[in-house]
């Protein structure tokens, strides 16, 4: 199977977060956290999201992938 590098970015709209990690790498649930709070966190490297769980979640993706390279 080929191995290949590329880049990518694009915006994930209206994305429910339920549960995310925090740096020791537990999980932890912000599901009654406001979303200033939590894009606060997110921001500040506290907390940390799944972007590929993200990804498969919400319909209203808008990736774009580019650069492709042999790795």
């Amino acid at each position: 199977m080929p191995e290949i590098k590329f880049c990518f970015q694009g915006w994930v709209r209206g994305a429910e977060i339920k549960n995310v990690t925090d740096a020791e790498g537990e999980l932890v649930d912000v599901s009654t956290m406001s979303p200033e709070t939590l894009v606060q966190k997110l921001n500040n490297g506290e907390l940390f999201i799944s972007l590929a769980d993200h990804l498969k979640d919400n319909i209203e993706e808008e990736i774009e992938i580019f650069d492709f390279e042999t790795d």
